[in-house]
């Protein structure tokens, strides 16, 4: 006879936002109200300097896939900018 180990790696914790601090956290917590970001919004409502290296840093730190952050590029002042969001 031998025993089996059934072990279940589900979880309903809540997403680990310790790790993220900084403008990394602002970025997380703008996205999280649904909050639409470019680089000039970004900069001009939060002080984010490189949004493209933030979102970044949230897909990683998260485990985040790139799709889980929606993007277009938007025309802003005769400049294409890309603008992220989250649907829900």
């Amino acid at each position: 006879m031998s025993a089996q180990l059934q072990i279940d790696f589900t979880t309903a914790s809540p997403i680990n936002t310790v790790s993220l601090t900084g403008e990394n956290k602002e970025t997380y917590e703008a996205l999280m109200r649904g909050e639409k970001l470019n680089l000039y919004t970004a900069r001009e409502w939060h002080g984010i300097g490189t949004l493209h290296s933030r979102i970044s840093d949230v897909i990683k730190a998260l485990g985040w896939k790139k799709e889980d952050i929606k993007r277009k590029h938007i025309k802003i002042n005769n400049k294409t900018v890309c603008e992220y969001w989250i649907e829900r």
